[in-house]
This record gives C-alpha cells, structure tokens and sequence, in this order.
C-alpha cells in the first residue's frame, strides 16, 4: 500500500518576504520575487523596498475608505437636503414624488457606498460620474444651484478623485507586489 502522506521537499521553506511555500533552490521568491540566492544587502533592501510599499499601500487603503464613506456622506446629505427643501417649499403635491427619486438616488450612493468595499475603482468612478450628472441636471432646471454649496460640492469631488487614484495605484501594487488587501 503506497504511503498518502506526502513529505515536503527537503529545500522547501516559507518566503522571509511573503510566507509563501517555495523551494530554497530558486533564484526569487514565484510569489513576490524576493533574491533567495541573493547577497544579505540585495535581501535587505527588497525588504525595505516592501516595507515602504506597504506603508504606501497601507496609505492607498486608508484614502480608498475615506472616499468609499463619501458615497455614504452624499447618499445622507441628498436625501437630508431634499426633505429640507420639501419642508421650505410650499409644493405639497410633489411630495411623494420628491420622496421617491431622493429615496432612490440615496439608495443608489449606500449601494456605491457598500460596493466599494469590494470594487472601489468601478464604485468610486460610478459614483462620481453620477453625483456630477445630478449636479448638472440640477443646473439646467435651476442654474443658480451650481454654486449653491459649491465648497461642498469640490471637497466631494475631491475625496471621490482622491479615492479614485488610490484605487488605481493599489490595484497596481497588489499585481506588482502581491499584497493582500481588505478587499
């Protein structure tokens, strides 16, 4: 009867870099490409080369949450800000109307909201490009409210852009660097 348990090569090791499962008779790392017949200054280097992305991409993450709780932010403030100008106007036929598209919308920015935890770079450009068309539908009904809350209006544009190039630059990093993401 043939023996089932396998035994692990005899050159196997965990990568110092990544912990991954490689043979110390490889030239780098399969999974990250740290120098295993590197000299010790080329291994420590890499090492702090990784480090440094880590922090980096650590930073990319933290701007990627910031911009994903922004689609939350604008899916409150446009509904809060829609039930307050039903409140100051006096057109009570429209409410439910009203009602239901800010019902909507709001939920359309929780769905981006909850999306971008797992696509931020789809869920974020989705978002932006959405929240800038109801802005411009705004300005042809009423072209005033282009500058209403326009401070507002670029700190949102700028969290969402923001959090649109941390995505990008993550993304790249995870294919460079094989990092593990919360995503």
């Amino acid at each position: 009867m043939p023996d089932t348990f396998l035994t692990p090569a005899p050159d196997a090791i965990n990568c110092p870099s990544c912990m991954a499962h490689i043979f110390q008779s490889e030239p780098a790392c399969q999974n990250c490409n740290y120098p295993l017949q590197g000299t010790p200054d080329e291994q420590q280097q890499f090492l702090n080369e990784r480090e440094i992305s880590q922090i980096d991409f650590d930073t990319h993450e933290k701007q990627i949450s910031q911009a994903g709780k922004t689609l939350y932010w604008i899916a409150g403030l446009m509904f809060l800000g829609d039930l307050l100008m039903l409140g100051v106007s006096r057109h009570y036929d429209k409410v439910s109307l009203t009602l239901g598209f800010s019902a909507i919308v709001s939920g359309i920015f929780v769905g981006l909201g909850y999306w971008s935890r797992t696509k931020p770079t789809a869920a974020l450009i989705t978002g932006l490009c959405i929240f800038i068309l109801i802005q411009l539908l705004a300005a042809i009904g009423d072209p005033v409210s282009i500058v209403k809350g326009i401070f507002l209006k670029i700190i949102i544009i700028g969290y969402l852009i923001k959090g649109i190039k941390s995505s990008v630059e993550a993304d790249k990093m995870i294919k460079e660097h094989n990092f593990t993401s919360y995503r």
